[in-house]
């Protein structure tokens, strides 16, 4: 634990670890664009 402690701070230090993220979903966080709606897909049939 006590390196956890120590070593934890240096990336928040350097600015390499994020500590607030603008968007609310993981996609969101890594930038990555959303995909193409599919016809068909996720559609309940009777």
């Amino acid at each position: 634990m006590a390196v956890w402690r120590t070593v934890r701070p240096l990336p928040r230090e350097r600015g390499v670890f994020r500590t607030e993220y603008e968007g609310t979903t993981l996609r969101d966080h890594l930038a990555l664009a959303r995909p193409a709606v599919r016809a068909g897909v996720g559609r309940v049939h009777p």
